[in-house]
């Protein structure tokens, strides 16, 4: 029958945060959502792919540790390009948690995949995202203006 389990499997997102398993995790992580998405009822679906986001994913972006940061930033921009997978329940939590990626961090890989997540983002077509770069855009200037970062 159908996977109704919404578990994920922790071992999908252990590797992200190391540097030399990172982009065969992202690929594993990447085929996984889309093998889920074809397997699971619409409803376990979307409840498994909050829990990837918001426990998994989430607790790699908390992470006090660069390399765990990139791992989930890496992670969410992969699953902002696949096809056929409808994220945009996530884009308000993705927002949020770029904004924090970008908040008081002088990580500049860190700042580097951020930013590229966010010019991810803008690809996804839904009016939700149009709010969140706006208010990105805002941010940026004002971050930008700071003088802490000059």
């Amino acid at each position: 029958g159908a996977l109704v389990m919404n578990e994920v499997n922790s071992e999908l997102v252990e590797n992200l945060g190391n540097k030399d398993e990172r982009d065969l995790a992202v690929r594993n992580l990447a085929n996984e959502v889309v093998r889920n998405s074809r397997e699971m009822a619409d409803e376990y679906f979307f409840q498994w792919l909050h829990i990837l986001f918001t426990e998994h994913i989430g607790g790699l972006l908390k992470s006090n540790k660069p390399q765990d940061k990139l791992g989930g930033l890496m992670a969410i921009d992969c699953l902002l390009h696949l096809e056929y997978i409808n994220i945009v329940n996530q884009v308000p939590w993705v927002s949020n948690q770029l904004k924090r990626c970008l908040e008081g961090n002088r990580d500049l890989d860190v700042l580097t995949a951020a930013a590229k997540t966010i010019g991810s983002l803008a690809t996804v077509k839904e009016s939700i995202v149009t709010e969140s770069l706006q208010s990105f855009l805002k941010d940026s200037i004002e971050w930008l203006q700071n003088k802490e970062y000059q």
